[in-house]
């Protein structure tokens, strides 16, 4: 970066080294001119020989001006042009270092993501073990309490709830860790999206609204993998809700929206909660970045990779105090059909 301000210094110099050439070639030539009019004194015609002789000296030293200014001027620009091809250079450099930085942290990431996948078949059928023990035991117990044993039954709920919330991180880790491995087949949208939402659980005060304008449009997609997408952005949106129950609002909604563009479908989720800080927004895809005292902020992240992987993708869009507005789109790839499966 040093190179600029030594580029113009030079240019600044030489030209006043030119100028300070030209003004002392001038002062040579008045000097010669002002010892011909001596010579010339005691000649007829003394008059007219000087200002001959001056004429032409005028003439030369305006043109040896003319000269240099001409050379610093062409200095100059040449030395601009040099400059803006300098800083050219520079910035792609800078480009090109910036793009293999990225290139190396996507590599460490990559690497990164598939020894967690080596791990993740293992550490997943290890947990799903003692969990589903779990879950059977619940149902035994809550099978034999009585009416009046609400502490109890309060209890089972909420070890109920611990279980689900340990199934679905599980999920999410072997769906985040999982590449490819996709296995799509042609559903029509509606139907398959209004049984995941009826089995979700809003929570008092939290109203899930159901907009869903598809119809008959079918596209092809892995429905596991998709059901966990949309359960990861739907979670997030009623935990939104929550938030803004909690900061002392009567009510707040969560909409689901289904509809379809030229050469796609979208399933938008919008919730009226407090919305995402702009300082928080460039980091909402990244593996276990989360804002909150629970989970492991893989909600987003695997959305997006499910997305990816199905050649679609999600665009979010937040308003402080306003709400949050997450939209999964899958390309419009086969033609709309009925009674698929």
């Amino acid at each position: 970066m040093g190179v600029y301000p030594l580029l113009r210094n030079f240019s600044l110099l030489s030209g006043a080294a030119l100028f300070v050439a030209g003004g002392a070639l001038l002062l040579i030539f008045l000097s010669v001119e002002a010892g011909e009019r001596e010579a010339l004194e005691g000649m007829a015609g003394v008059e007219e020989a000087g200002e001959h002789v001056g004429m032409s000296m005028r003439i030369v030293a305006a043109s040896l001006v003319v000269l240099f200014g001409g050379l610093y001027l062409a200095l100059f620009f040449v030395v601009a042009h040099g400059d803006r091809i300098l800083r050219a250079q520079f910035a792609d450099l800078e480009t090109e270092i910036a793009g293999r930085k990225r290139a190396q942290t996507e590599l460490a990431d990559a690497q990164s993501l598939a020894a967690l996948g080596r791990i993740m078949p293992v550490v997943s059928h290890e947990l799903r073990n003692p969990l589903g023990a779990m879950r059977s035991a619940i149902f035994l117990v809550r099978n034999h309490l009585r009416p009046d044993q609400e502490d109890a039954a309060r209890a089972v709920s909420s070890l109920d709830r611990s279980v689900t919330r340990c199934d679905r991180i599980l999920d999410r880790l072997t769906t985040f860790t999982k590449v490819g491995d996709l296995r799509p087949h042609v559903t029509v949208v509606d139907p398959w999206l209004k049984e995941i939402l009826d089995a979700q659980q809003p929570g008092a005060g939290i109203r899930l609204e159901q907009q869903l304008g598809l119809g008959s449009v079918a596209v092809a997609f892995d429905a596991e993998h998709l059901r966990r997408a949309v359960e990861a952005v739907v979670e997030n949106a009623l935990q939104a809700a929550a938030d803004a129950l909690r900061a002392g609002r009567a009510g707040a909604n969560v909409r689901v929206v289904t509809r379809a563009r030229s050469d796609r479908i979208e399933i938008q989720v919008v919730d009226d909660g407090p919305g995402i800080p702009p300082d928080v927004m460039p980091r909402i895809f990244e593996p276990m970045f989360s804002t909150r005292g629970f989970g492991i902020g893989l909600g987003l992240t695997v959305a997006q990779r499910v997305m990816q992987q199905h050649n679609g993708g999600v665009d979010v869009r937040s308003v402080a105090e306003r709400g949050t507005e997450v939209t999964l789109w899958l390309p419009l790839s086969v033609p709309a059909v009925m009674g698929a499966a």
